[in-house]
């Protein structure tokens, strides 16, 4: 529609010229060397518009001849895009259907006709990954390299392609390096943290953890968890180490993060540092949670005893805090035991049935323990573990 009123327009034009023209006639005398040209002012004009028609012609004929080799070029260029492209489509179909051999050979084939192109390349890697040849991967990934725009896939096909074959410190290096490019990946930064976890370079992944802190990129549960663990591992190498200082600050980290789970390490630090009054404060603080026969050799180590009746002293100051504890009674009994205190021993038994609901193996070894030693009773005492036998030959039919 346009290009019909431009014509419109250009016709118009020309009449009216030709009208004008004709309304006003007239002679034009041209002489140029021995040349005597004589006409009318129509025929002149008209010549002039043909001649400037000739020479537009001409001169866009003359362009078109010397443009044809490039739009040759770009034709081809265009239909060996199609065509790689094409075949891209295919090379996705085989990497999906997990056809290695076809995948790799039809990236190849894509990668030829894109001429390098950015895409054919990525996938060229990706299906030479699958396809197990590693060595091609690695160096279509090191291509995305040479170009800015593409340097952070190829870090990142780098990264993956090292923590596949379990390069972790290589993979790590490679992390650290995209992270430069794209410093606001979260992404990127859980897999350093990673990294760093399985390669136990624990001081770095705590100043990891705190970066995926500032950014809430992992939840307050996990930090304190992953947190925790940091510090009890650098705690126990620095115990190993000899270094009681390092021990107390990641120990007292680690009791931060999770006391429950933290607790047994940090109070063995302090008692290394002897620190004992520390120490049984926090398993007097978490006995609930931490009774057992460890922390309660640790609580009478520290307290210092003289004698047996002071062990049994300090375990009934100790168990006391949660006497609802079948493990609580029975270290309780053992200490009472030792200390020959056989009525709040027996006593002690009878609680401990009761807070089990029965009698168990534990039951019968402490109470033939108190018939040997109470009253060198070898007889009860073998009745109870022959009840003992009965009772776990009823439990093994079961």
């Amino acid at each position: 529609m346009t290009k019909a009123i431009s014509w419109g327009i250009k016709i118009g034009l020309l009449v009216w010229l030709a009208v004008w023209l004709a309304n006003r006639p007239g002679h034009v005398h041209i002489v140029w060397a021995q040349w005597n040209i004589d006409t009318t002012i129509g025929f002149a004009v008209a010549l002039v518009i043909i001649l400037c028609v000739l020479s537009v012609i001409i001169t866009n004929s003359w362009h078109r001849l010397n443009n044809l080799p490039s739009m040759v070029s770009k034709y081809w260029s265009k239909r060996q895009q199609e065509r790689g492209y094409d075949v891209l489509t295919h090379a996705l179909v085989a990497i999906a259907s997990g056809d290695k051999k076809a995948a790799k050979r039809m990236t190849g084939k894509a990668h030829e006709l894109l001429e390098n192109d950015t895409v054919s390349t990525l996938f060229a890697a990706q299906a030479s990954q699958l396809a197990g040849d590693h060595e091609a991967a690695v160096e279509y990934f090191q291509k995305l390299l040479d170009k800015p725009n593409t340097a952070f896939l190829g870090l990142l096909g780098l990264m993956r392609h090292a923590k596949e074959q379990r390069l972790f410190a290589e993979a790590l290096a490679y992390a650290k390096r995209a992270l430069i490019l794209q410093p606001a990946s979260t992404v990127l930064l859980r897999e350093i943290f990673s990294l760093q976890l399985n390669l136990r370079a624990f001081e770095d992944g705590l100043e990891t953890l705190q970066q995926l802190k500032n950014l809430d990129a992992i939840s307050k549960d996990e930090a304190g968890q992953r947190g925790a663990e940091m510090h009890w591992a650098l705690a126990e190498a620095a115990l190993k180490e000899e270094n009681l200082s390092k021990a107390e600050k990641h120990g007292s980290a680690a009791y931060n993060a999770m006391p429950e789970t933290g607790v047994h390490l940090y109070v063995r630090v302090l008692e290394q540092q002897n620190k004992a009054r520390k120490a049984m404060g926090l398993i007097e603080k978490h006995w609930h949670e931490i009774a057992n026969s460890e922390m309660a050799a640790a609580y009478l180590r520290m307290s210092k005893p003289k004698n047996n009746l002071d062990k049994a002293r300090s375990m009934e100051a100790l168990c006391a805090r949660d006497m609802d504890n079948p493990v609580t009674i029975l270290l309780l009994v053992e200490a009472l035991v030792d200390a020959e205190i056989w009525g709040k021993a027996r006593q002690n038994m009878e609680l401990y049935k009761e807070k089990v609901g029965t009698e168990n193996r534990h039951y019968f070894r402490m109470m033939s323990r108190i018939e040997r030693e109470e009253n060198s009773d070898e007889e009860a005492a073998q009745g109870w573990l022959n009840k003992m036998a009965e009772h776990e030959a009823q439990f093994t039919r079961r």
